[in-house]
């Protein structure tokens, strides 16, 4: 992600959308070693019931993860494309 932020950065046109891409990135990871990573270690270690309210959140939650990363990969082509039509 550096290295596309860094590519684009002479650009305005793309450099929104690395730009973008790069938050939601940040997000996902920051989510997931702050929160997923966490509880999956601690259910490993202490095991929980299917229907335990920690689980239905974490399924939930990670639900989310999905749709960013969606958001992520159309923010690179989108930024892609406009990079491709500056040259």
């Amino acid at each position: 992600m550096i290295a596309a932020i860094w590519a684009v950065w002479p650009a305005p046109s793309p450099r929104s959308w690395v730009l973008c891409a790069a938050v939601c990135s940040l997000v996902i990871n920051v989510a997931t070693v702050g929160y997923f990573a966490p509880r999956v270690l601690r259910v490993e270690r202490d095991g929980v019931a299917p229907n335990h309210p920690h689980s239905t959140r974490w399924v939930a939650l990670s639900r989310w993860r999905t749709p960013v990363a969606i958001v992520l990969d159309f923010c690179l082509i989108i930024a892609v494309m406009r990079l491709a039509a500056t040259s």
